[in-house]
């Protein structure tokens, strides 16, 4: 199991990487449309060879993490670029973190930015 972080710019249109194996060899990931953090893919018989059985090579987890901007001063028109080209979520819309459910309220452009 490995860890790998990704811009936001890369986890919204995609990228190529590889990963540097504990054994040397790399590991090529190619990853497409959105990737949402916390994301985790299982690639076959690239994880550690077993212990019993040293012909036996396990699978490779990866997990996601994806680096956010610490801020968004990019310039006039920038945020309102975002907002238009992001979607937005439906109100009402009934989201989950760590189990616990809450109803999405939609922030308008200048106080979403703002925090």
């Amino acid at each position: 199991m490995t860890n790998v972080s990704v811009s936001l710019r890369d986890s919204l249109l995609g990228f190529e990487s590889r990963i540097k194996h504990l054994d040397g060899h790399y590991v090529p990931i190619k990853m497409g449309g959105v990737l949402k953090p916390g994301t985790r893919i299982r690639i076959d018989g690239q994880g550690m060879k077993s212990f019993d059985n040293n012909n036996k090579i396990g699978d490779l987890y990866v997990t996601f993490n994806v680096h956010f901007p610490d801020s968004l001063e990019r310039g006039a028109g920038f945020k309102e670029a975002l907002d238009t080209l992001l979607p937005k979520e439906a109100a009402g819309k009934r989201l989950v973190f760590n189990g616990i459910e809450r109803e999405f309220v939609p922030k308008t452009v200048q106080s979403a930015f703002t925090h």
